[in-house]
Parts: structure tokens; C-alpha cells; sequence
């Protein structure tokens, strides 16, 4: 996903939103057929988990984009820290287990201090303070929440994951329509082609994956630092087609190594 918008080039706001319709209808067949969660709880967390989706979804185009598939995903390591850190102080028994392996616990905050250091060291590489903001920090705290949320909320059942999912896009619908409205940008007649299909079938597939992860993981960062391979395999795919990625790999290698490092240590 990150990386299709670098070559088809389309405005990430309209990508987004023909491809949230698409999968909306695909999701939306089903409902017929399944039994529908009850709960507010539910609802809410399905709903916030879509917003996040709008915002880092629609950032990762818009990066790849203006900049590259690699820089766009920039932002996943440091929503493993944030969502491993606001993890400590809902999940049962995270404080207690620090508590009982101090050499872990301190091993743990140098990595993120490392990490997080690293990730501001990085603004001057390509990003504006503005779109380093909003592409990195904005998007790791959302993608934290909307993750801790719905592990909270919702229940690993066929039927709850296919209504969350519909849920999902259909607020991403919504709200990329509003923000389109808001930047005053038109919307354009849905034009569904084979480029589209298939990254409707791919993101459809992906969010099921995702959040069954998020709610059978022992903790929901381990499932962003599984995702950590993305950055690695992009700055192996930008070396092989002789891309400028700038001195990206250094840092970059740096933060995913420190997430890894969490990881290992918080076993």
C-alpha cells in the first residue's frame, strides 16, 4: 500500500476515498448474513479505529506520493513506542512485570529514548517541522489508540471482524469526503479500474489480518514491530530501483532496531 501511490501518482484523498467505497460494498454484502455486534463500545471503537485509518491511510499516500513509500512509513516505529507505552497503563499486569525485571525495564526506556531521539534527529532529511508533525506523530499516537481500543472493545468472532471492518471504512468514507469538502477539493466521479480493484482487495484483506492480530497479541505493539519488515523491504526495493532515499537508512535502521530491541526485552 505504501508504495502504490509512488507510481500511479493519484491524490491520496481521492484514492482513498474510491477505494474506502469500494471495500465498504464488498464488507457491506455480508452484513445480511452475519449477526451484528451490540454496544455502543463496539460502535465507538469501530468508529475511532476508521478515523485513525483516514488520517495515516491518506498520509501514506500523500508521502509516498510527495516523497517516497519509504518515508511515508517513517511513522510506524514510533507508534510501536507509543502504543507499547500506553499499553502499560491499561493492560493488567504491565507495570508489575517491569517491576520484577528491572535490567528489562531499563533496556526498554533506553531504547525508546534512543528511538525517539533518532526520529526528531530525522526532520531535517526531507520533512517540514508541519508534515513531520502530522505524518509521524499524529499518526503513531492515532494508530496507538484506535489499537488499544478496539482490543479493549471488540471480540475476535467472524462476525464482529467483518462489521468492524465495515464499520471502518465506512467511516473513512465520511470522513475523507468531509475533509474533501473542508479543503474544498472536488469529488470526482468513481472511476474503478484494475489498479484500484486490486488495492481494494489487498487493504480488505489486510485490515481483517491487522486487527485479528491487534486482539490475539499478548500486547498490540507487537504486531506494528512485526510490521516493522515493511521499512526494510522498502529501502531494499528503493536500492534496487536506484532511488534517492537520502541518508534515511542510517536513522531509519537505527529506530527499528531499538523497536525490536522493546520487543525482545519486554518477552
Amino acid at each position: 500500500m505504501t508504495v502504490w501511490n509512488q507510481h500511479i501518482r493519484m491524490p491520496a484523498l481521492q484514492l482513498n476515498l474510491v477505494r474506502c467505497v469500494v471495500i465498504s460494498v464488498m464488507f457491506g454484502v455480508a452484513l445480511p448474513f452475519i449477526e451484528w455486534p451490540v454496544g455502543m463500545a463496539f460502535y465507538s471503537g469501530a468508529i475511532v479505529a476508521g478515523i485513525a485509518s483516514a488520517v495515516t491511510t491518506t498520509s501514506l499516500f500523500y508521502g509516498a506520493k510527495e516523497h517516497s513509500a519509504h518515508l511515508a512509513s517513517l511513522f510506524m516505529p514510533l507508534a510501536m513506542i507509543f502504543t507499547f507505552a500506553l499499553w502499560l497503563f491499561i493492560g493488567e499486569g504491565r507495570w508489575a512485570w517491569l517491576a520484577h525485571h528491572p535490567v528489562n525495564a531499563a533496556v526498554i526506556t533506553a531504547a525508546m529514548i534512543v528511538a525517539n531521539i533518532t526520529v526528531f534527529k530525522m526532520r531535517h532529511i526531507r520533512f517540514t517541522h508541519t508534515s513531520f508533525v502530522g505524518l509521524v506523530v499524529l499518526n503513531a499516537l492515532m494508530i496507538g489508540l484506535s489499537q488499544i481500543w478496539v482490543k479493549k472493545t471488540v471480540d475476535d468472532t467472524l462476525d464482529a471482524m467483518v462489521m468492524l471492518s465495515f464499520v471502518i471504512f465506512l467511516s473513512q468514507v465520511v470522513c475523507t469526503a468531509l475533509w474533501m469538502r473542508f479543503k474544498n477539493i472536488p469529488i470526482q466521479p468513481l472511476r474503478i479500474n484494475r489498479n484500484i480493484a486490486v488495492l481494494s482487495v489487498v487493504s480488505a484483506l489486510s485490515c481483517l489480518c491487522s486487527w485479528y492480530a491487534v486482539l490475539w497479541a499478548a500486547d498490540p505493539s507487537y504486531v506494528t514491530a512485526v510490521l516493522l519488515a515493511a521499512p526494510f523491504l522498502l529501502m531494499l526495493y528503493h536500492r534496487a530501483m536506484k532511488h534517492d532515499i537520502s541518508q534515511s537508512l542510517i536513522p531509519g535502521a537505527i529506530i527499528t532496531l531499538c523497536s525490536f530491541v522493546v520487543i525482545v526485552f519486554s518477552l
